[in-house]
């Protein structure tokens, strides 16, 4: 994923270039990462289903008195100034009824946390995780039981 960390790097300049044209007081980017995956096994009937998303939000204060967002999954620079566009529009409309917001004078943050973990889920092979699985659904035969059912679902997000 260190790829996406040099894409926001040069996205995140289109966007605050935009924003600053259009006069914005303040404007943030957030590039978010995502890859989910479920996995379960019903009645014995195993499935997988693995998701990943990459998209963008940008956050602008107008005049200190309105807010506005947009996103995107549009990843190149139009997308980019359009959602930042989209969302300097609504922090306009937004400061027409606004109260003055007084922003804290910090500097900007660039940081990385990592969870901890013992064991990565997605490096888990299939087969190890039906494995599981099967033997939880197995346990759970019993008179009068019609639905067995057990499932893992992982998610990773980079923003």
């Amino acid at each position: 994923m260190s790829s996406v960390k040099g894409m926001g790097e040069e996205l995140s300049k289109i966007a605050l270039e935009t924003a600053s044209k259009e006069n914005a007081t303040y404007t943030d980017f957030r590039l978010v990462n995502s890859r989910n995956e479920a996995t379960q096994v019903v009645n014995d009937n195993p499935s997988s289903e693995e998701l990943t998303s990459l998209g963008v939000g940008v956050r602008v204060l107008y005049g200190g008195l309105g807010w506005g967002f947009a996103d995107t999954d549009e990843m190149n620079k139009e997308g980019i100034r359009e959602a930042t566009l989209k969302a300097v529009a609504l922090a306009k409309g937004a400061a027409k009824v606004g109260i003055k917001i007084q922003l804290a004078k910090e500097p900007s943050y660039v940081d990385t946390w990592l969870s901890p973990l013992v064991k990565d889920p997605f490096n888990v092979p299939m087969e190890e995780k039906y494995e599981l699985l099967n033997d939880c659904c197995e346990r759970m035969k019993a008179e009068g039981v019609v639905l067995r059912r057990g499932g893992f679902v992982f998610t990773s997000i980079e923003k």
